[in-house]
């Protein structure tokens, strides 16, 4: 049997690997901002890559600690799917594949947010505002942004990110507590972070205050999610 003391300094050291973890991400971060977004810069997907696993690493450590009793693989697989999105997108000025899986990927992230973010008594009506506010949105985004041959899964992806949105939404309303208020804020931070990246990506945007924000937001979405399975 595994003595009370071992116990006690497992749990110690991973709520220690924790902090660091935290504190990695953050500071991570701060340099991938600050790395100058070169159309073939190596040394910025490496720092990318390293930002990006962080949300992982921290969901991991907290299941090895049992911080949180009821894990989620769902949310693991989401953000094993962002993470892949996230590979794929900073390798698309090498590879022309890139880009599509890049947005696949990133659809399969919310398709697995919403099974996360599922719940059947609003389901129907979220469904219906959902194809009503997509409708809307994707025409209006078309006369602004060229899509060009993307524009199939522009479409889906537009389209599963606010379902996303409108689950976390309806799930915050019904439930209305701090787990749900946390998820909700993660979707749309999630949200707001792709109508800036789709400036940027097919409006060909220049502002470089798009690059610092999307980014924020982003993260902000994976560490508000990462949160989540915490509280």
């Amino acid at each position: 049997m595994i003595s009370y003391e071992s116990i006690h300094i497992l749990t110690i050291m991973n709520l220690t690997m924790l902090i660091f973890l935290c504190a990695s991400y953050i500071i991570s971060l701060g340099v991938l901002l600050q790395t100058p977004d070169h159309a073939h810069s190596s040394k910025r997907f490496w720092i990318k890559l390293f930002t990006c696993i962080h949300p992982l690493l921290i969901l991991w450590v907290g299941f090895l600690n049992q911080s949180y009793l009821n894990i989620d693989f769902t949310l693991l697989g989401a953000l094993s799917f962002a993470l892949l999105g996230d590979i794929a997108l900073g390798l698309k000025h090498r590879y022309a594949v890139a880009m599509p899986l890049g947005i696949i990927s990133f659809s399969l992230t919310h398709v697995t947010l919403c099974i996360l973010l599922y719940d059947q008594a609003w389901f129907i009506w979220t469904i219906l505002i959902v194809v009503g506010v997509w409708l809307i949105l994707f025409r209006t985004l078309s006369k602004h942004l060229v899509f060009g041959s993307y524009t199939t899964l522009i479409m889906i992806y537009s389209f599963l990110i606010l379902m996303m949105f409108g689950l976390a939404t309806t799930s915050f309303i019904q439930m209305f507590d701090i787990h749900h208020f946390i998820l909700w804020l993660g979707a749309l931070s999630f949200l707001m972070s792709d109508i800036l990246l789709a400036q940027k990506y097919f409006a060909k945007a220049t502002n470089p205050w798009i690059n610092v924000a999307y980014l924020l937001l982003y993260h902000l979405a994976l560490g508000l999610f990462t949160l989540s399975a915490f509280v």
